[in-house]
């Protein structure tokens, strides 16, 4: 939506055309008085605003699903020991938070080209598979040792807990009220389709063969107009294909996915896991944009501050791009990036994009926004937008901050 403002008629000068907007945040001087607020508004308005017109206020923003992200999602560094180590995700500082036990564990070495790991509790013993190989699944007696309460627990795998080496954990907590399922299942060889308990359609969805040498296949809805049809590997630059034996040609649904016969899905008596990502309202966030190859990237709106974002180009190869601000600066721009079909150790030297309080903003010139090209993201939320007003960053609760309010 757009407004226009237009005092004079005919030419005028610059100090003519000097106007305020009030939006509801007040701090201007009515001609009728004083602005008053209007409760029902939430705003500071010289005269009543008309019934169901609100001001443009993070107050008036509807309330998410879920208020507190890191309840069921969050990004850690730690350094790694070369002995026994728990990796938490509660914090004391600036406010207590108690953690929550992760369902999915993905680690990857920042200072060295280690392979990435991803652990997930639905099995007993936790094997590991990496996005960047195609190995089948294994080193599950000294990597990640237990899921705790409130983190992980880790032996003494150089590939997690290098002594001395920087790490960045991403955890998730399998819920659906935070739109995340993990399914195993055995596979048939032919079409068949698997249950879920997300309640709603799957946005994203990884499948992985646990036993054999096969590439992390994945579905993303945004992928293109008929996504069903296509797929990507997480192991793999290479574009978009289209390829009816990954999803059978046929949408996810509330209650079931579907495969059919590749081998990275599907393999008669192979067992597979998969993980399904839900959209959730002020915390997760599925989509697309077209890059522009300018330092002044696309806007890219999520409805929350983003903590981490998974970024791949698809009309061509490209890299899968993960950045989070928990390796970050403390200002703008993004820097640090891993990619997850690489081993290499953390990047440090490109600003790939502002963490803003609704969205994302791409600020490379290459790469994550090639000029334009096509690129599906998976983002989770480390501050919904109706509380990005809030003081504090571990915990949210409603600050009133207005959205537009201007003098030109």
């Amino acid at each position: 939506d757009y407004f226009a403002h237009n005092g004079y008629g005919g030419t005028v000068t610059a100090a003519q055309l000097k106007g305020t907007v009030n939006f509801g945040q007040g701090g201007q001087t009515c001609t009728n008085g004083t602005l008053t607020y209007d409760s029902a508004s939430g705003g500071y308005f010289c005269y009543t605003p008309p019934s169901g017109f609100k001001a443009l206020s993070t107050a008036n923003l509807s309330a998410p699903t879920i208020a507190q992200p890191n309840n069921y999602f969050n990004a850690v560094i730690y350094t790694g020991t070369g002995a026994a180590l728990n990796v938490l995700n509660s914090s004391t500082s600036p406010v207590t938070i108690a953690g929550f036990r992760p369902d999915i564990v993905w680690l990857k070495d920042r200072t060295s080209a280690n392979a990435h790991g991803i652990f997930d509790s639905s099995r007993t013993v936790y094997p590991a598979w990496a996005s960047n190989g195609s190995a089948a699944e294994g080193g599950g007696t000294t990597a990640l040792l237990s899921f705790l309460s409130n983190g992980f627990s880790l032996g003494a795998s150089t590939t997690v807990n290098t002594s001395g080496d920087s790490y960045v954990a991403w955890m998730w907590k399998e819920s659906a009220t935070a739109g995340f399922d993990i399914v195993t299942y055995t596979g048939t060889g032919a079409a068949q389709t698997i249950a879920h308990s997300l309640g709603v359609a799957p946005k994203m969805i990884i499948v992985k063969d646990r036993g054999a040498a096969n590439d992390g296949a994945v579905y993303h809805a945004s992928n293109t107009a008929a996504p069903e049809t296509d797929y990507l590997l997480l192991d793999s630059t290479a574009a978009t294909a289209d390829d009816d034996t990954y999803w059978n040609d046929t949408a996810p649904t509330a209650s079931v996915f579907s495969v059919k016969s590749n081998a990275d899905v599907n393999t008669s008596g192979n067992n597979y896991v998969a993980y399904l990502f839900a959209e959730v309202d002020g915390f997760s966030k599925f989509g697309s944009y077209t890059g522009n190859a300018a330092a002044d990237g696309p806007f890219v709106y999520t409805g929350f501050k983003p903590r981490f974002v998974l970024a791949k180009r698809t009309d061509s190869t490209g890299d899968w791009f993960m950045i989070d601000s928990a390796r970050a600066n403390t200002t703008n721009p993004i820097i640090p990036t891993v990619w997850a079909d690489l081993a290499d150790a953390e990047q440090l030297s490109t600003a790939q994009a502002d963490f803003n309080a609704n969205g994302f903003k791409l600020r490379s010139t290459g790469g994550i926004n090639t000029s334009t090209a096509t690129y599906i993201y998976a983002a989770f939320a480390d501050i919904p937008f109706k509380y990005s007003a809030s003081t504090a960053s571990l915990t949210f609760v409603q600050a009133v901050a207005f959205l537009l309010g201007m003098t030109f």
